[in-house]
C-alpha cells in the first residue's frame, strides 16, 4: 500500500532569512536536492547527503538533536545577522519527514569545505591537547583523503597581514563568546 510522506519545515521564516543572507533563495535551496550524491555515514553513524554541487549537506538528526537546534535558533540567527562573516557553520533548514509511523528529522547546512578546491590537509582544532593527535612522531601515517588531523598535529605558523589577522581574531572572539 502507498504511504503518504509529509515534510514539516521548522521556523521556515528564520531559515529563509539565513538562506537569503548567504545568497540562497528558496527555489535554489530546493533545486540543489534534485540530484544529490549517494548517502554517506558520518563519524557518529548518522546519514548524510551532499547536494550535487557539494555546497550543502543534509544530515539526519535524532529528535533530541533537532530539538536542540530549534532551541538554539533564536540566538544563532541573531548572531548570524550581527556577524555575517561568522566562522560558524550556516544552518539553512530544519525539517521532519513523516512516512506512516516513522519520523526522520534532518537539517541542511553549508559545507565548510569549498568544493572548488582540493584539500591536501584537514585539521579538526578544538583548542585541547588530550587525545588530540593522529600522527605519531617519527612514524609516517598513511594519508588517505579522509584522514582528519588534530590539534597536536598542527605544527605550522599562519602568516596573515595585519588587517586580515585582526578581522579573523575579532570574528573568532565573537563566534566563541
Amino acid at each position: 500500500s502507498k504511504t503518504n510522506m509529509v515534510v514539516k519545515d521548522y521556523a521556515p521564516d528564520a531559515f529563509e532569512v539565513i538562506r537569503r543572507m548567504y545568497g540562497l533563495d528558496h527555489k535554489g535551496y530546493l533545486r540543489m536536492w534534485l540530484s544529490p550524491k549517494l548517502p554517506t555515514r558520518a563519524k557518529d553513524n548518522s546519514t548524510m547527503l551532499y547536494s550535487e554541487d557539494e555546497r550543502l549537506i543534509l544530515k539526519v538528526l535524532t529528535h533530541t538533536e533537532a530539538r536542540t537546534l530549534f532551541a538554539l535558533l533564536p540566538d544563532y540567527s541573531r548572531h548570524l545577522c550581527s556577524n555575517p562573516r561568522t566562522t560558524l557553520v550556516k544552518f539553512f533548514g530544519l525539517h521532519r519527514l513523516t512516512r506512516g509511523h516513522e519520523e526522520y528529522y534532518f537539517t541542511v547546512f553549508s559545507n565548510v569545505f569549498d568544493p572548488r578546491y582540493r584539500l591536501t590537509e584537514v585539521y579538526e582544532l578544538k583548542g585541547s591537547s588530550a587525545g588530540r593527535q593522529v600522527m605519531v612522531p617519527n612514524k609516517p601515517i598513511l594519508r588517505r583523503k579522509a584522514t582528519v588531523l588534530k590539534d597536536l598535529d598542527f605544527n605550522r605558523k599562519l602568516w596573515l597581514d595585519a588587517a586580515t589577522r585582526t578581522g579573523f581574531l575579532d570574528q573568532l572572539r565573537a563566534d566563541t563568546a
